[in-house]
């Protein structure tokens, strides 16, 4: 059975490039491009990973983040919040908010990589 994925970002060569990436790395990827559609798909779909960007129309990656901790079903579920921002004060709420890692954009491949064989070492 292979690991499922949402990812929510509202750029769309961020999502393609980031859908590819899981695909290859054996995930199936669902995807949205708004904060509040992007959560709607988590609850439905109950993913082993989520990538979520942190500035999102109508709900914003680290208010995600804290719905999705909130939610006793998504106790498994990983928590990938990703920036473009050089915020070290976003990057601790992201933390904070029950992140498991944060990812810089634009990213580097292998930087993905790191994060998805920490996060799932059977990868």
């Amino acid at each position: 059975m292979s690991r499922r994925a949402v990812i929510i970002d509202d750029d769309k060569v961020t999502l393609a490039l980031l859908s590819r990436a899981l695909e290859i790395a054996g995930f199936s990827v669902a995807s949205a491009s708004d904060g509040q559609i992007g959560l709607d798909l988590v609850v439905r779909e109950a993913p082993d990973l989520v990538m979520t960007d942190l500035l999102l129309p109508r709900l914003d990656g680290i208010g995600l983040c804290s719905a999705v901790r909130r939610d006793p079903r998504l106790g498994h579920t990983r928590i990938v919040i990703m920036t473009a921002l050089k915020n070290f004060a976003l990057q601790r709420q992201a933390r904070d908010c029950g992140g498991d890692a944060f990812l810089e954009k634009p990213f580097q491949p292998e930087a993905l990589v790191q994060i998805l064989k920490r996060l799932f070492p059977e990868i």
